[in-house]
């Protein structure tokens, strides 16, 4: 077989190109008829051999990535950083503060990324740092914590906010790059079945794990001659930190996945956000989109300030309890699992105003609780509420966004939300922060649910009955 030619037909294979186009020009370049179809037979058989071997091999790693990653994520849970970081010495108002800035940093790192990662094939390497980082990131809030450093638990936060956004957002792109859909092992195809309930006995396991090894040492155990004096909080980070730490070593050893860079990253997030600043001008000039982002403002700023303080309160009021806090949590998880069917039943069964409103009002449920039922099974019901609320609204503003705006409008508006909506949230939530250091939390919740149920809402009717008038 001529060498050359198949050199010319493996790299051309290697491009994804089309055989028989790939013949074609072959033939017409001045090689035999028979000489291609001989070379093309025999390297197209190697090279699905040796893509099927590669497929076998990612598929096998991602799915140990993808139990470890779900593992981590529920033992260090959002709520567990929270109450831990208020463990460590930190005040209602520093708390809200952080998870402010943490919700800002995730927005526009989010958006970097996404348009990064369409125009750009980012390195497995690079994501692999991401993760490890992230990793990392654990074992300063542990060692934080242990010497009740606020500041440095801070930056631990912030940190782990960098890494996971950064993780997140190019892993599943990873993932369709590395591997066919069809190549995909059973176990990584329903991994999003799969995680939900690794991530709930994780955080159960975590939860358990804190509360049964608490930092005054009341249980202890030798080994080779040493008193270890286990801790809960410490053993839970580190599990978390070794769990993103091994994941992120793992995508390193994907096969057949490399990068492709047209320009440097700084250069494209100077145009990115050079670009954003025209989307945000367009965006304003639209009344409907300019009541849209209204209402995902205060949406988001109350959902913000929810979830920095829900956690902690019901550790507080449940007596100091990690385990509960795990399993009321553990429970909502489980429920989130049918949330996406549960929305589409009412995308099916009713119209898009009656659908904003209830998971606007389900919502509402939980602040409510807290201030006016905290027991167990209430609470437990109406975080069930708020996790299903939370994700009809999440359907049904995209269906509102697909009324009220063309695709190129849509494209602009999501692209441009997060830099929108960030100096709002640097504002408003330090406001807010400060509220619940000032009087208590549940009086922040109570101004949480009024705002949900009698402003977001209206706004939201308001909305639909525009979206409805447009189309007219």
């Amino acid at each position: 077989m001529d060498e050359k030619l198949r050199e010319e037909i493996q790299k051309r294979l290697a491009l994804k190109e089309n055989p028989a186009k790939m013949r074609t020009e072959l033939v017409q370049s001045g090689y035999a008829e028979h000489e291609v179809d001989a070379a093309l037979k025999s390297e197209a058989d190697h090279h699905v051999h040796v893509q099927d071997s590669k497929d076998k091999h990612n598929s096998r790693i991602l799915a140990l990535r993808e139990f470890i990653d779900r593992f981590g994520y529920g033992a260090a849970s959002p709520q567990f950083i929270n109450i831990l970081f208020y463990v460590t010495g930190a005040g209602i108002f520093t708390l809200g503060i952080l998870n402010g800035i943490r919700a800002v940093l995730s927005m526009l790192i989010s958006s970097v990324m996404q348009e990064y990662s369409r125009v750009h094939k980012v390195g497995k390497n690079v994501i692999s740092a991401a993760g490890i980082i992230f990793g990392f990131s654990f074992l300063i809030m542990a060692f934080a914590i242990r010497a009740r450093v606020v500041w440095l638990y801070a930056v631990g936060m912030l940190i782990a906010s960098l890494g996971v956004v950064t993780y997140g957002d190019l892993y599943q792109k990873l993932v369709f790059e590395t591997i066919r859909r069809e190549k995909m092992g059973g176990i990584l195809k329903r991994m999003g079945q799969y995680g939900v309930l690794i991530t709930m006995v994780s955080m159960l396991i975590s939860g358990w794990v804190i509360e049964r090894f608490p930092e005054t040492g009341s249980y202890t155990f030798n080994l080779f001659g040493m008193t270890i004096t286990p801790i809960g909080y410490l053993l839970s980070f580190e599990i978390t930190a070794f769990a993103f730490i091994i994941s992120g070593y793992l995508l390193s050893m994907l096969k057949g996945h490399r990068a492709e860079r047209k320009y440097s990253f700084g250069r494209f997030v100077r145009e990115h956000y050079s670009s954003l600043r025209g989307h945000v001008g367009s965006c304003f000039k639209n009344k409907y989109i300019t009541f849209l982002i209204l209402a995902t403002l205060i949406t988001g700023l109350l959902e913000v300030l929810g979830q920095s303080y829900y956690g902690l309160f019901i550790w507080k009021e449940f007596g100091r309890s990690y385990i509960t806090v795990a399993v009321l949590y553990a429970i909502a998880i489980m429920i989130s699992f049918i949330g996406p069917w549960f929305t589409k039943l009412l995308q099916r069964s009713i119209g898009l105003s009656p659908m904003l409103v209830f998971g606007t009002l389900l919502t509402a449920i939980l602040p409510f609780a807290l201030v006016y039922n905290p027991h167990l099974f209430a609470v437990g019901a109406a975080l069930i509420c708020s996790v299903l609320g939370a994700a009809i609204i999440g359907v049904a503003q995209g269906l509102l966004a697909r009324k009220l705006m063309s695709e190129e409008q849509r494209k602009k508006y999501f692209m441009s939300l997060g830099l929108i909506v960030a100096i709002p949230y640097l504002l408003l939530i330090p406001v807010g922060a400060w509220f619940a250091h000032t009087y208590t939390l549940e009086h922040l919740f109570l101004a949480i649910g009024v705002g949900l149920a009698l402003v977001v809402a209206p706004l939201y009717l308001i909305l639909v009955a525009m979206a409805s008038k447009q189309r007219l």
